[in-house]
């Protein structure tokens, strides 16, 4: 293994820029490439798998927050007993397996190129991990050094994270949410409201009230009933029966990432239906 740093072995990198990939798909009504990436994550991130095992490690260390030095050091010595407890045999295969998937299924040349926010702290989580697996033949400098910066980052305020458990029985994380919310913020600016956020936490989680979507429907048909009532011009007025058969064909019962974006819009247009007709 190279001492240097590659980050398309790095599983913290590769994890965001999965869920960043998906997240922006969706967003674009791309159904296809966000199940591309939601499907590679099911398959390499599960429990039992060698890149999980590591993952789960590098987030404990990515996510903890300390009060004191010493009890960032126990951490770290418990990190570093660790990192032996998986095949690192198996984690190489697996992520050779991972990054070949992406390449073919993704096909996205500017995927390893997504910008990562803390990319330096990913790197030497990475290199740490790395380099303690290799015990005698490891860097003992560089450890040490990179260790420091473990230990000085554990003591500094952290943004929330998403609760590690949760990978254990959703396909996506807290993470996703996050990313989609900047999205639709970026893509709707002031637009964006606590119903759309409902919507997206909730598709992503997999608990969608299928009640609110029913809601959601109905006030929108109302809105466009109430428009067509308040105007005579023939144009309009076509326009609005065909808005209004395309949003009855919506079904909150069968929802995919296309669905759920159909209802971000239909939220939109009855909350404009309806300070219209304030």
């Amino acid at each position: 293994m190279s001492n240097q740093h590659n980050k398309k072995r790095n599983v913290g990198i590769i994890y965001e820029q999965l869920l960043r990939r998906a997240s922006v798909a969706l967003i674009d009504n791309d159904v296809q490439t966000a199940s591309k990436c939601t499907g590679i994550i099911k398959k390499y991130f599960r429990p039992g798998t060698e890149i999980f095992k590591e993952f789960r490690l590098f987030q404990a260390l990515l996510n903890t927050t300390i009060k004191s030095d010493a009890l960032g050091s126990r951490l770290i010595q418990e990190a570093r007993r660790g990192v032996h407890m998986f095949s690192t045999h198996q984690l190489e295969i697996e992520k050779s397996s991972l990054i070949r998937e992406i390449n073919k299924t993704v096909n996205d040349p500017e995927f390893f190129n997504q910008p990562i926010k803390e990319y330096r702290m990913f790197a030497t989580l990475q290199t740490l991990l790395n380099d303690w697996r290799k015990e005698d033949e490891a860097d003992l400098s560089r450890i040490v050094d990179y260790e420091g910066k473990l230990l000085e980052w554990m003591s500094s305020d952290k943004e929330d994270q998403p609760d590690l458990e949760e990978l254990k029985s959703k396909d996506v994380s807290a993470l996703a949410v996050k990313i989609m919310n900047e999205k639709f913020e970026k893509k709707w600016g002031d637009k964006l409201n606590e119903t759309q956020r409902t919507l997206i936490r909730d598709y992503i989680h997999g608990e969608v009230d299928f009640n609110m979507l029913e809601s959601i429907k109905k006030r929108a048909l109302r809105g466009l009933d109430r428009l067509k009532e308040s105007t005579d011009s023939q144009v309009l007025l076509e326009k609005l029966d065909v808005v209004k058969q395309n949003v009855e064909r919506v079904n909150p019962r069968s929802l995919d990432d296309s669905g759920i974006v159909k209802f971000m819009e239909l939220t939109q247009l009855y909350q404009e239906l309806e300070n219209k007709n304030e």
